[in-house]
């Protein structure tokens, strides 16, 4: 396994050096200078020196914070170094930054597994749809995941601790199927309240949309109130709270959708 992910790093990184050849223009959608320590840092991971790598790789980010494939290649390093808390800081912000890369989330729920905690795992494993390529590895590591989980327990805490996380695995063989939803705007960030619904943050269209637990989806707040939000949170009296990056405020947005800054 491990030299399956020393393989995989390096191809990765050969991938990308041939594909930013190949197709220079695309090295534009990155800030120049964080390319350049990029391409460093992929120096420095051929020749076997993951440490100059790692440093290149963070200077990369600190130039452009955008830069998923630094934080990828981050992670896999640590990944391959045996630091799973540092990889895990690493593939969690490639998810914020494409939550649609269901191979990062896999990655998130297999290191969660390694470290024992399996509702983590289970969280990220949800994450991954039947379409993905990477959703047999994903059955699997359900089915690994809830045995540990179910595992008799050696002594009278483990026991207590494994009755309150047992999970019910009765005709159960593989993950629920989750359900897709397309076509927002830009999402950069999400919540939900205690009564199950989940409110998202559209960066780019500049608005707040919730999905209720039988999948109704609205539009529930849109303006120029909004600018730019990136972060949401709700109280429990349902109130929703709006980071705005692009006009620097916080916003209270109530029920009925009156808006106070």
């Amino acid at each position: 396994m491990i030299f399956f992910k020393f393989k995989k790093i390096i191809l990765f990184i050969m991938f990308f050096v041939s594909f930013l050849v190949v197709m220079p223009s695309n090295a534009q959608e990155y800030d120049p200078a964080a390319v350049k320590k990029y391409n460093q840092s992929i120096d420095f991971s051929q020749s076997g020196d993951f440490s100059k790598a790692l440093i290149s790789l963070k200077e990369a980010i600190a130039i452009d914070p955008s830069f998923i494939d630094a934080y990828y290649n981050i992670g896999a390093i640590y990944d391959y170094l045996g630091d799973k808390n540092n990889a895990i800081i690493a593939f969690e912000k490639v998810l914020s930054l494409n939550p649609a890369d269901d191979e990062t989330a896999f990655k998130l729920a297999y290191l969660y597994f390694k470290k024992g905690d399996y509702k983590k795992a289970m969280n990220y494993v949800y994450l991954v749809p039947a379409d993905s390529k990477k959703y047999n590895e994903t059955q699997d590591l359900y089915r690994k995941i809830v045995a540990k989980i179910n595992t008799p327990a050696q002594t009278a805490s483990t026991t207590q601790t494994a009755q309150t996380q047992q999970i019910n695995t009765n005709n159960v063989s593989s993950p629920p199927t989750r359900t897709v939803y397309k076509n927002f705007a830009g999402p950069t960030g999400v919540t939900t309240d205690s009564s199950g619904n989940i409110y998202i943050a559209n960066y780019t269209g500049n608005s707040i949309e919730r999905i209720s637990p039988d999948g109704k989806r609205v539009t529930i707040s849109q303006g120029k109130h909004l600018s730019g939000p990136i972060g949401l949170a709700v109280d429990s009296a349902k109130n929703i709270y709006v980071a705005n990056y692009l006009s620097n405020q916080i916003i209270r947005i109530s029920p009925a959708g009156e808006v106070k800054n």
